[in-house]
């Protein structure tokens, strides 16, 4: 992880001395992380129709503010073939409990101008950490849902428990509420294993209550290989 402190370089110049708590606190955190799996899934319906993609995202955190830029490759059998994400957000955390306050941008290449798929969607999210485990929900609410010309809620409840110091286990269910559609429910369990300090696998099951929908709805179970710099 790369630190970028710009009150180091201010107070050399200025031949001060910064104490470290300060140079901390006014650092720029940068990170790269991304991965490759065998599925793409967005609240447990395959983005990639089932086949694997690749997957990369760049952040930056100054206190407790940050900002994100992803990409993934898609495929929605309309022409779209790649997606990119765009997040700013606050999160800060009170003891064992952390929020995050943000706004997330879907973004998509290769698709038809109408109806438009780009989609915004205000995130709230709370995690409290007991003992080995974590328990957390999270909202967001899109005013104008993917293609669908209407406003969506999405909520979600998730937790994970370390079960090793490098074996974790973990999973979520949630509900997506589109108005004027149908509710669909989804959820995930799995475990993650940390084979360095940087890389990790994955395996993951996912599943819908609406496999009417289509094979993208079906359950699946993914591997995915991830990273952390």
């Amino acid at each position: 992880m790369n630190r970028i402190k710009a009150v180091m370089a201010i107070s050399s110049i200025a031949g001060l001395s910064v104490p470290a708590r300060a140079q901390e606190e006014n650092a720029v955190t940068l990170n790269l992380s991304g991965g490759v799996a065998t599925d793409y899934r967005f609240r447990s319906i395959s983005q990639t129709d089932r086949n694997p993609f690749a997957f990369a995202l760049a952040s930056a955190q100054y206190r407790d503010f940050y900002v994100r830029v992803g990409g993934e490759n898609v495929d929605f059998n309309d022409g779209t073939d790649a997606e990119y994400d765009l997040y700013a957000g606050w999160a800060p955390t009170f003891g064992n409990t952390s929020l995050d306050i943000g706004v997330v941008r879907y973004g998509y290449i290769g698709a038809p101008n109408s109806p438009n798929r780009d989609t915004v969607e205000y995130k709230a999210a709370v995690t409290q950490t007991i003992g080995k485990g974590t328990i957390g929900a999270k909202a967001f609410y899109a005013p104008d849902f993917l293609t669908l010309d209407t406003r969506a809620l999405y909520t979600e409840i998730n937790g994970s428990y370390a079960l090793t110091p490098k074996l974790t286990a973990s999973g979520a269910y949630g509900i997506e509420q589109i108005h004027r559609f149908k509710d669909f429910q989804a959820w995930n369990l799995g475990a993650t294993y940390a084979l360095t300090k940087t890389l990790a696998f994955d395996v993951r099951y996912y599943d819908t209550d609406s496999h009417s929908n289509g094979t993208t709805y079906h359950s699946a179970i993914v591997a995915a290989l991830k990273f952390s710099i």
